[in-house]
Order: structure tokens, then C-alpha cells, then sequence
């Protein structure tokens, strides 16, 4: 958020992979954001939340990040009270590497839920914790999660976890496929939704390095309608803010697919 308003009063155009804060939406600056606003990843966590039959939620989220997590909390908090559900507590933590949730899954009823806002390598640590205590907690994160620790970490134990995800993870037009294969072959495993979103911010960031005029350059990508470097459209408004949506895909046999 400091470097947005800094870029925007210097004049520098900045192109954004991951950056998915409402906090950064809706501004007519120079900030271009390719990530989905993580309101909507409250709305669809809780929408899946209210469908499952489960009564009590817990949250917890990872106090590094509060531009990313704190809206994400209160809107899922606000969505689900309103249903009728009972969320049983918030718990602001701060990652380290001594991270236990054993006391907080201590006073957690069997059969509930967890929302983690966290770190992959985080809700691998919570699935452990879960796993020891012998309890059945439906868990479910958010894209921040997304990624290798989660499956390799967190192992059998993180099976059926619920997270957000990426269309475009699991597309398979025939520039992804390459995308996907070079990638593979480059780095030895298949790219996260990160690594998909960062190619197109390079690629985006590479179409008007020759512009010198920011806004010039900002309007050439919002009304480029030749701006589908993997096979679909960027999906630009005019404020510069992605309108993509995101999907939920589960932890199945070590891999993530998407839910249908």
C-alpha cells in the first residue's frame, strides 16, 4: 500500500501479480492489480462455508499481512454472523517457527471449522496439530496458502482442505500447456497461480516499457484488446482492477483439484 501511493506521487506505473487487497480497489491510480479482490475470496469462503452443514467456525489469521487478511476476516466473519452461524472466536497470531495451535484446537467443539488466512507451511502446521488431537476440523484457506508446503508438509493430514484457487491453474489452453511444460522443465514442478500471474505482470510491464508517459502507458493496457498472453483475457476495468474470479479447489491425493 506504501509503495502504491509513493508510485502514484513519483508517476511510476506498477503492475501487480498477487496483490489482491480491497484496501487498493476501485483507485484511479497507476497501480494495475492481474489478482482477483479478496472481498469476493471472503464472499465465495463463506458462501462454501454456509452450504456444509456446519454450525461453529473459528478463524485465525497471520498478523504479517493485515492489508491482505483483515478484510478477508471481517467480511467472512460479517457474511456467516448474519447467516446465523456462530463464529466461536478470532485468533490474530504471528507466524514463527515454534507456530502451535494446539491450545486454540483444545476448546474447539469436533465437527467444526476453521478458517486460516495464513501461509501454506502455516495450515500444514494447523492439519498436524489437528491430526494429533485426534479431531475432525473442516478447514479451509485462502490463496495466499496455495502452493507446495501445503501438500508437501502437511501431507495426508491436510487431505479434503478447502482453499481458493485459480482458473488458470488448472486451464489447458495451448499456451498454458506450454507455459506449464517449460516451466516444469525449467524449475522441476508445475507453476502456482503466483508464477502464472507473474509471467503476465512481466508480460504486461514488457508491452510499454518504451512509453514514457505513465498514464499513457496504464491506458494502452486497460483498452488493449490483444492483451491475452495465456489464452484468456486479462480482465482489466477501468480503474485497473482485475475482475477475474477465483474457484475452490480441495487437497485430493497430494494435489489440488478443483471442486465441482
Amino acid at each position: 500500500m506504501a509503495i502504491a501511493a509513493e508510485a502514484d506521487r513519483l508517476g511510476v506505473l506498477l503492475v501487480s501479480p498477487t496483490v489482491s487487497t480491497a484496501r487498493l480497489s476501485g483507485k484511479n491510480d497507476l497501480f494495475i492489480k492481474l489478482s482477483p479482490d479478496n472481498l469476493r475470496a471472503a464472499e465465495l469462503l463463506a458462501r462454501r462455508f454456509l452450504s456444509s452443514g456446519v454450525d461453529t467456525v473459528s478463524i485465525f489469521y497471520d498478523l504479517s499481512n493485515p492489508a491482505f487478511s483483515e478484510p478477508i476476516v471481517l467480511r467472512f466473519d460479517s457474511i456467516v454472523r448474519s447467516a446465523g452461524k456462530i463464529v466461536l472466536g478470532i485468533h490474530p497470531y504471528t507466524s514463527n517457527v515454534d507456530l502451535d495451535f494446539r491450545r486454540q484446537l483444545a476448546v474447539l467443539p469436533d465437527s467444526s471449522a476453521a478458517l486460516l488466512v495464513s501461509t501454506g507451511m502455516d495450515m500444514a502446521v494447523f492439519e498436524k496439530d489437528r491430526a494429533r488431537a485426534g479431531m475432525h476440523v473442516e478447514l479451509y484457506g485462502t490463496h495466499w496458502a496455495l502452493g507446495e508446503d501445503l501438500l508437501r508438509v502437511g501431507g495426508v493430514d491436510a487431505e479434503g482442505a478447502i482453499l481458493l484457487c485459480m482458473r488458470e491453474q488448472f486451464d489447458r489452453n495451448p499456451r498454458m500447456d506450454l507455459m506449464r511444460t517449460e516451466f516444469k522443465k525449467r524449475f522441476g514442478h508445475i507453476p502456482s497461480f503466483g508464477a502464472v500471474f507473474s509471467w503476465e505482470a512481466a508480460w504486461l510491464a514488457l508491452r510499454v516499457s518504451s512509453l514514457h508517459d505513465p498514464v499513457a502507458a496504464r491506458n494502452l493496457l486497460l483498452g488493449d484488446s490483444a492483451a491475452y498472453p495465456l489464452g484468456w483475457a486479462l480482465g482489466l476495468d477501468s480503474m485497473g482492477d482485475s475482475r477475474r474470479s477465483f474457484e475452490l479447489c480441495r487437497v485430493h491425493d497430494g494435489r489440488y483439484e478443483v471442486v465441482r
